[in-house]
């Protein structure tokens, strides 16, 4: 059975790294295929929302800071009008 969160086009992909990482240093997004505008959230542990950046273009790679962020496991949702999906990293 296929995963509902994955996209049904081999044509769209999302990747997010590192997964673990220190305080400041950029998430990398691998963005390719996604029309229109597309949403990246950051939520602690307890899903208080962090942060929210919305992703105008479709260059393909998008960096998203983590300044400020103290050590600590975050949840992130990365969507779209027709897509989402959910994964976690770490600040240590």
């Amino acid at each position: 059975p296929a995963n509902p969160e994955e996209p049904k086009d081999d044509d769209l992909e999302f990747k997010i790294y590192p997964t673990l990482l220190k305080s400041g240093q950029s998430l990398i997004l691998e963005i390719k295929g996604f029309e229109g505008e597309k949403q990246f959230t950051i939520y602690d542990a307890k899903g208080a929302l962090i942060k929210n950046t919305i992703i105008k273009t479709d260059k393909g790679k998008e960096e998203v800071s983590t300044n400020g962020l103290i050590k600590g496991v975050y949840i992130y949702q990365f969507s779209t009008s027709t897509f989402k999906k959910y994964g976690k990293f770490i600040i240590e």
